[in-house]
């Protein structure tokens, strides 16, 4: 077994099991964001976004099963998360990350799994036609006219 797995492992047997409630959210219904923790998506899908000065929504990304998201993750001040199905979410205070090496090491990949997201977004954002820019928008799917 890899060094680097087998220490996750070893830290995983090690903490504590914490039977964490599960918050539910109806699709459609915006999320409570904290400044104080963290939203891990235990089931669905909730949408990241944010307002522009003209009040017109710009999205940032996705967040599905496993994923975390949160105000501590971003220094927009009218960032959202709306739930795009019906969800359950766990929170994460975030002395219990910062007090928990197993929960930081678990939120890391799914920051870089945002940070590429996010990326790809921004390329598709800048491509400068509509007709470039719709199709990827919509997964490579050719709009029909």
């Amino acid at each position: 077994m890899h060094q680097f797995s087998r220490a996750i492992l070893e830290r995983k047997q090690q903490e504590p099991k914490v039977k964490r409630r599960l918050h539910f959210y109806a699709r459609g219904e915006q999320i409570p964001l904290v400044a104080q923790g963290v939203w891990e998506v235990d089931e669905g899908r909730v949408q990241l976004s944010t307002l522009s000065p003209e009040g017109e929504e710009i999205w940032l990304g996705w967040a599905e099963s496993s994923a975390f998201f949160g105000n501590w993750f971003s220094v927009l001040s009218s960032y959202q998360a709306i739930a795009l199905s019906d969800v359950r979410l766990k929170w994460y205070s975030l002395a219990e990350i910062n007090n928990s090496p197993y929960i930081a090491q678990t939120i890391l990949p799914q920051l870089v799994r945002r940070m590429r997201q996010t990326e790809i977004l921004l390329a598709i954002s800048g491509q400068r036609r509509v007709e470039v820019r719709l199709p990827k928008k919509l997964g490579n799917r050719a709009p029909s006219l």
